[in-house]
C-alpha cells in the first residue's frame, strides 16, 4: 500500500505493508475533529519501540494547514494521541 502525502506537507511517500490505511484509521477519530475537517494523513511503521507515527492533517487553505504526528506502540494509540493533540486549540 502506498500512502501519499497531502500537498503542501513535506517528507517522504513511505511504502507499507501489514499497516493500517489511514482511510481505517479516520473512523476513530472523534466527530469533533472530523467536523473540523482533521483526516488521518499518514501511517508510519518504525522500526523503533514507538512502532507506529501517525499524521492527522487539517487544511486550511489550499496548500495550507496543520499536521498532527504521534507516535505509539499501536497505530491505534498513535492515531489517540493525535487526536488528543489536534483537540488543543490553536495558538
Amino acid at each position: 500500500m502506498s500512502i501519499t502525502p497531502t500537498p503542501g506537507t513535506s517528507g517522504p511517500t513511505p511504502i507499507i505493508t501489514g499497516v493500517p490505511s489511514p482511510e481505517s484509521l479516520d473512523r476513530y477519530i472523534d466527530r469533533f475533529l472530523a467536523a473540523a475537517g482533521w483526516r488521518v494523513t499518514g501511517v508510519v511503521k518504525r522500526d523503533d519501540t514507538a512502532g507506529y507515527e501517525v499524521t492527522l492533517t487539517k487544511e486550511l487553505e489550499p496548500d495550507k494547514g496543520r499536521t498532527v504526528t504521534r507516535s505509539a506502540a499501536s497505530a491505534g494509540e498513535a492515531t489517540f494521541k493525535a487526536c488528543s493533540s489536534a483537540r488543543l486549540p490553536i495558538s
